[in-house]
């Protein structure tokens, strides 16, 4: 079921709709906490709030959440997770204007899945 929520949120959040995005993470808190999850789960739903802030227009906690799910990703070595964070904290980053720290981190991003094989997503980071 948290699963399942979780996916769902994150659909909302992608969709740029926080309000209903925000609502599902909120259950799929009281759900977390009635069952015994991973960190893994944990770091991911992480990144999903981080999503449900950005689609509201509140970029500086989406870019903390992301900030932190991205490290968590890197220091368990999910470099391809790590990467796909990065992602949406380039849209942040973006949004926010700051050019120099988008393009050192589109760089890292780009290496990081030329790094496990993902030519195509490597590319759409190279185009930012």
């Amino acid at each position: 079921m948290f699963l399942g929520l979780l996916h769902l949120s994150e659909a909302f959040a992608r969709e740029s709709d926080g309000v209903q995005a925000w609502k599902l993470l909120c259950l799929s808190d009281l759900v977390a906490g009635l069952t015994e999850l991973g960190a893994s789960l944990e770091r991911r739903q992480r990144w999903v709030k981080g999503l449900a802030y950005r689609a509201l227009g509140e970029l500086a906690p989406a870019e903390k959440l992301l900030r932190s799910a991205r490290a968590e990703f890197l220091g368990r070595e999910e470099p391809l997770y790590a990467a796909f964070v990065a992602v949406d904290l380039l849209a942040v980053l973006a949004a926010q204007g700051e050019l120099d720290e988008l393009t050192d981190l589109a760089e890292t991003t780009y290496r990081e899945f030329v790094a496990v094989r993902l030519e195509q997503p490597a590319l759409s980071v190279f185009l930012i």
